[in-house]
């Protein structure tokens, strides 16, 4: 078995097979990161929001993210790793939340070795080829691809299945 992978600048998608044939989840590729602290925690625990604690920071990611930041009333304090389909320099959390959004899409891999199709854009770097291509998991192999394919607990991302769904080009 084999599953894809699409981070874009506004959303990752990740693409695999069911029974009833290709499902894919979507997720936006957004995030904020909260200050840690037990209020902060304690609110996002009270509102059933998934947040990841990382390097004194609180990152909370995707949709959920979008969600805390309109909370806040502050949504200029959405971020996104990716800026023109490549890692933002400078964004110090941008890594982490690549690989914490490719984990959450893909889950783990459903057989040893299994393949793992990644769009990398035309105009990626060494930096940005090298950290997408760790994404996957060990148990996974990497088989990166240039150019775009087209195309608690966390809440799950989004799922579109057979007869509804995104299916190849589109904005991201």
């Amino acid at each position: 078995m084999a599953r894809g992978l699409d981070l874009g600048s506004a959303s990752a998608v990740a693409a695999s097979r069911s029974g009833a044939g290709p499902v894919f989840t979507r997720a936006r590729s957004v995030y904020v990161a909260l200050a840690a602290g037990r209020r902060t925690e304690a609110s996002l625990r009270e509102a059933g929001i998934h947040a990841v604690p990382w390097n004194g920071r609180i990152l909370v990611l995707g949709d959920e993210a979008a969600r805390v930041a309109m909370m806040q009333g502050a949504p200029d304090d959405l971020r996104q790793p990716l800026a023109d389909g490549v890692l933002a320099r400078g964004d110090a959390e941008g890594e982490q939340v690549l690989a914490l959004l490719a984990s959450q899409l893909l889950g783990g891999p459903a057989l040893r070795g299994e393949h793992l199709g990644l769009t990398l854009p035309g105009n990626a770097d060494d930096h940005h080829r090298r950290v997408l291509t760790q994404l996957a998991e060990p148990g996974r192999t990497p088989a990166p691809r240039g150019g775009d394919v087209g195309g608690g607990r966390p809440d799950p991302p989004q799922r579109e299945g057979p007869g509804g769904g995104r299916r190849g080009g589109g904005a991201r």
